[in-house]
């Protein structure tokens, strides 16, 4: 394979991580909105009413933030996952590279850089929410 391939090949991976990482990352900020969604119409209700609101909705809204947290577990979880595969690509023709350049862009001597510790944030803040939902809808469930 010829180097310009190769470097082709490789701005082609580069890319494709990136586009997998912004994708990550904008799941994470749309789990932050819609949790913060549910949240707000949980407050507007307290807002406009000094009543307590009826039982099925006051259940409805935490358990709907179980259901849309566990979504976004699910799909940051498999975006992570996805994103260490384009790495790990990244990493195979940086190899390639070294061994026809002798020169590599890709250093990996650092063990927080083979799994970067952002993905277990990205995966570990959808669990918390569910966690929150969960206290949040035993709490009104007690208070009913």
């Amino acid at each position: 394979m010829s180097e310009a391939m190769m470097l082709e090949q490789y701005r082609i991976a580069v890319d494709l991580y990136k586009h997998e990482d912004l994708l990550n990352w904008q799941k994470f900020n749309n789990l932050i909105y819609v949790n913060s969604g549910i949240v707000g119409m949980m407050g507007i209700w307290k807002l406009i009413s000094e009543k307590n609101p009826p039982l099925i909705l006051a259940v409805s809204l935490p358990f709907l933030g179980i259901i849309v947290s566990l979504c976004f577990f699910v799909a940051i979880r498999a975006g992570v996952k996805y994103l260490q595969v384009r790495k790990a690509a990244v990493v195979a023709i940086d190899d390639q590279i070294k061994i026809k350049t002798n020169q590599t862009v890709v250093y990996l001597d650092d063990p927080v850089l083979v799994k970067s510790p952002t993905g277990r944030v990205l995966t570990v803040l959808p669990i918390i929410l569910v966690f929150f939902w969960l206290i949040l809808l035993v709490g009104i469930l007690i208070i009913f």
